[in-house]
Formats: C-alpha cells, structure tokens, sequence
C-alpha cells in the first residue's frame, strides 16, 4: 500500500489520477497536505569517540544499571541535532547519480563496494572493511572517518567535503546507537556496546585521553593492543575476535591517500543508501507520520526515481 497521507502519496495519485477513485481521494487529500507534520530538515548526530571520552557514572547508576536503562540514558543526552546543509543535500543527490552508473538497475545490495569500484580501491587494502557486517563497517568507517577528519582540520585543509563526512558518520552512527531497528540489524546494540566498552578501556583507562584530538592521535599513529585470549571470556559470538580499534586504525592508515574525501563521502551515501533501501517499509510508514528524516527520504527519492524498491506493493 502506498502512504496515503505523505507528500509522496499525493505525487504518485497526481500522476496516476486518471484512474477511477485516485480524482476523488486527491479532491480529499491534497487541500489537508498542507497541514501535514513536514521533516524538521535537521540531523541526528552522535560522536562515539565523544561519548566514550566524556563517559561518566549517572546518578542511581547501579538501580539505572540494574534495569538496563543506563546506557540507553546516556546516548539519550548525547545524541545532538543539526540543521541539514544545502551542500551535503547536494552531495547526497550526486553522489546517488554517480552510484548509479556502477549499480544499472540492481538492488542496493551493495553498502561502500561500488564506491571503492569507481576509485580504483577494491584491491586496494580498504575493501575488507565494507565486507564486514553492516553494523561493524559503520562502526569502523565512523572511527577512521574522525581520524581523518581532525588529521585533515589541524592541517587547515579547504576541501569543503570534510564537513559533509563528518555529518554523514555521525549520522549514520546516530542510527547505529539509538536506531538500530532502521538499520536490520539485530546485532547493533551488541556491536555499539562492545566498541563502547574498547574505546573506554584504551581511551581513558590506558592513555588517560582528554579531548578527541588527542585520541585521534593515538589511534593513528600508536601501536594498539594485540587481541588477547583473556578476552575471550567477556566475548559474544558476534564480536568474538574482532578488534574494532585495529580496524579502525587500519582502514584509517589506508585512506590516507589524496582523494580520501571523494572516497570516504561516496562510501558513506552508498551506506545510506543501503540502509535506506534495507530498512523495513513499516518504519519509513512511521517515520513519514511523523514527518520524515533524512533515511526516509532517501527511501523516498531511490523509489522516486526508480521505483525498484516497490513501495506499492
């Protein structure tokens, strides 16, 4: 079924209105649109590497703790909001046109693949890190983006595509840590808590980190711990052996080359994208009540263009 009380639905009876009942419910429908609830064009931002760095006890900790609502509470007032910027609409619009001379008329079934193609980088050491999970290659490419981001601002660099990444990574971040169920992964509380937990322990426990220039420091250019088996224990299934601060560093080390911006930008809309595409149509219904954010109009816009996401069905 279509969203009979979005923008999207009026366009689409708009352009089929010759079919009988489509006049009549547009009669309804497109005089009330006006008064419908519009997307605040704001974006949600959160910033693990600040988080970690500004981790404190809440107060009641132990009883918020006890009922597993203390960690859900401090990315609750972590979280931040910011107003979306013509350029990075701009950006994500050409970018989705440059994907599409690599992905035709497939799916969006790729999440950074296509990008890394068009730049020459699938045999380069980068290709591992848009193979793992998704919500482990979100995580990877957040932390190495802002290794690079404060690389790249203490250098006094113009490229006006900085900004637009860091937005990106910290959105799709903000995805991650409050709306994992957007994102299809049943994983996504385990793998944030556990890249939480490794950045704590070696940011402020190892090297006593105080602000996120310094720990963007660190993380590129000191040596990091090795995986021990004592860690096995404190392992799921799902994180067992994976060391997120050496992929991190990893994939950060990789993408310092000269175009890392046009890299990292494409990478990060084609995982918008992706989520985008991926992401359960009830919530996208949910989202557009309420009136829409950014996932959902790029929901909107593939299906707009070229309505192999079915949302008629």
């Amino acid at each position: 079924m279509l969203l009979p009380f979005s923008d999207w639905a009026i366009i689409q009876m708009i352009k089929h209105q010759n079919i009988p009942l489509v006049r009549p419910c547009l009669r309804i429908l497109a005089p009330r649109s006006s008064n419908w609830k519009r997307w605040s064009n704001s974006l949600g931002q959160f910033n693990l590497l600040n988080f970690c760095l500004h981790d404190k006890p809440l107060k009641f900790n132990r009883i918020l703790k006890y009922r597993q609502v203390d960690m859900m509470i401090k990315k609750q007032r972590s979280r931040t909001r910011v107003k979306f910027p013509q350029g990075l609409k701009e950006l994500i619009v050409q970018e989705i046109k440059e994907l599409d001379s690599e992905r035709g008329l497939k799916p969006f079934n790729q999440r950074g693949e296509w990008s890394l193609k068009r730049y020459g980088c699938l045999i380069h050491d980068i290709k591992w890190s848009v193979k793992r999970d998704f919500d482990k290659s979100i995580t990877i490419w957040h932390i190495a983006t802002h290794i690079c981001y404060n690389s790249d601002i203490n250098s006094n660099s113009a490229n006006h595509k900085i900004e637009m990444c860091k937005l990106l990574s910290n959105y799709m971040m903000y995805l991650l840590a409050l709306r994992p169920h957007m994102l299809s992964m049943p994983t996504g509380k385990i793998i944030f808590e556990h890249s939480y937990s490794k950045l704590v322990v070696f940011l402020q426990n190892e090297w006593s980190v105080k602000d996120e220039d310094e720990a963007c420091r660190i993380l590129r250019m000191e040596e990091l711990p090795k995986y021990q088996k004592s860690e096995r224990s404190k392992e799921t299934m799902v994180t067992l052996k994976w060391q997120v601060l050496r992929d991190a560093q990893r994939l950060a080390r990789s993408l310092m080359v000269e175009n890392r911006w046009e890299i990292i930008s494409s990478v990060w809309v084609e995982m918008l994208c992706y989520a985008a595409a991926n992401c359960p149509v009830d919530y996208h219904a949910e989202q557009i009540r309420r009136g829409g954010g950014l996932i959902t109009h790029v929901w909107l816009l593939l299906a707009h263009k070229t309505d192999k996401y079915h949302i008629s069905d």
